[in-house]
């Protein structure tokens, strides 16, 4: 089993692959869900790219804009069945 921690590149990749889902779920562009979520465009590009990460605030904002819950963004994406 993994170790993930707060600088873990592989969490980082989790949480971007679930918030640019959520946000193509619902149609959003990145300024839209930043609008909608408080935030920056800057964040939320990058927290996608991989390149930061976000507080706890910055996670319960995201996940509820997105209408999930915040271990969802965490949590790895269910392989894709063919």
């Amino acid at each position: 089993m993994e170790d993930f921690t707060i600088e873990s590149p592989e969490l980082r990749k989790i949480l971007s692959a679930n918030i640019k889902a959520g946000r193509k779920r619902l149609g959003l562009s990145q300024e839209k869900l930043a609008e909608w979520a408080g935030l920056s465009v800057q964040m939320i590009n990058s927290v996608e790219g991989c390149r930061a990460w976000v507080g706890e605030n910055t996670l319960i904002s995201l996940a509820q804009t997105l209408g999930v819950e915040v271990f969802q963004l965490l949590t790895p994406p269910a392989e894709e069945k063919n």
